[in-house]
């Protein structure tokens, strides 16, 4: 006599019932576990069951997976699109500092700057951000603001402040 044959069919009722002790969170899992992998069950209900954690166990650590990683993601796609003006606001600000020392006032464009042979900005970037100056000796700061052309969407600001040597804003840790 095999194994199989000491078991008769899952019914209609024991189906029914089984699908209904599914719905019930937390059970559900201890269920499909103990009847995949006890020695007793039935084995069209244990296989049902082996079959059904092998479809539903991803479809729940996938989710859990994306809540990790996706935000994460997102930060990175941001502070690599606000990297390229970080590094011209950089540019800018050395550029101001040469620009006051030999002419004794502080530019309030870039244009300024790019007249003066202090900076050059490639038009790719000035397609994809407008800079504003505000520097003074007391500090000051210089503003990045995104424009349409720019990946990650228009109106996004990174903000370098110059009293404090810091960037803010989009793509930074604080964000906007």
């Amino acid at each position: 006599m095999s194994e199989n044959s000491k078991f008769s069919p899952v019914s209609f009722r024991q189906w029914i019932i089984t699908f209904l002790l599914m719905i019930i969170p937390i059970v559900n899992i201890v269920l499909l576990f103990l009847w995949a992998f006890k020695k007793d069950i039935n084995p069209s209900k244990g296989n049902w069951a082996k079959a059904s954690l092998v479809l539903f166990i991803p479809a729940f650590i996938l989710p859990f997976i994306f809540v990790i990683i996706l935000p994460t993601y997102l930060d990175y796609v941001k502070s690599s699109y606000a990297s390229e003006a970080r590094t011209v606001m950089s540019n800018i600000n050395n550029a101001s500092k040469m620009y006051y020392q030999t002419r004794g006032e502080w530019p309030t464009e870039t244009d300024q700057l790019e007249q003066a042979g202090q900076l050059d900005v490639s038009r790719s970037t000035k397609l994809k951000w407008t800079f504003d100056i505000q520097l003074s000796d007391q500090g000051g700061r210089i503003t990045a603001t995104s424009t349409e052309e720019m990946s990650g969407g228009a109106g996004h600001q990174v903000v370098y402040d110059a009293d404090m040597g810091k960037f803010g804003g989009y793509g930074s840790p604080e964000g906007e």
